[in-house]
């Protein structure tokens, strides 16, 4: 029961800030777009303990690192980040939202059939400074957490 509470807080984490107030269009810093590039390269390569270090210190108080590693190794499944481009930046409160354009190739295989296909999402990821460094507070839902539920559920 507490890991599938930890789950629901680990897919729910993304939500916490959604009532928040204005945002303001503004010009990004060198050192978030490196940091948000490298933080989805890991992605791309599926190298869980790597994103896991890039989440925010609240993030990570609240879900453990074995349990992330085992939840993104399993919620990618079938799911390849293929593509990343950051399309735009907003200030919201003391935090920067990142518009960024993913694309995923899925792969759907069964008993009768395989197949692949190419999906881009359009995501708003959250990031976070503290002591001069970036962190990402709220990666994105990317669809593919319960949209893969099918594949990786059998």
């Amino acid at each position: 029961m507490k890991s599938r509470s930890v789950y629901v807080l680990f897919l729910l984490f993304p939500l916490l800030n959604l009532f928040s107030c204005s945002k303001e269009k503004v010009q990004l810093e060198q050192k978030l777009i490196e940091t948000a590039k490298e933080y989805y390269t890991y992605q791309k390569d599926k190298k869980w303990d790597s994103t896991y270090e890039m989440r925010s210190p609240k993030f990570k108080k609240i879900v453990d690192k074995s349990y992330y590693i085992e939840q993104m190794t399993k919620d990618a499944n079938g799911w390849e980040l293929v593509n990343f481009e950051i399309k735009d930046a907003e200030k919201e409160k003391d935090h920067i939202i990142l518009t960024i354009l993913f694309t995923y190739e899925i792969s759907i295989s069964n008993e009768q059939k395989s197949e692949s296909r190419v999906q881009s999402f359009l995501e708003k990821t959250e990031w976070e400074k503290l002591n001069g460094n970036w962190y990402s507070y709220d990666a994105g839902y990317q669809y593919h957490l319960p949209l893969n539920d099918p594949i990786v559920r059998k």
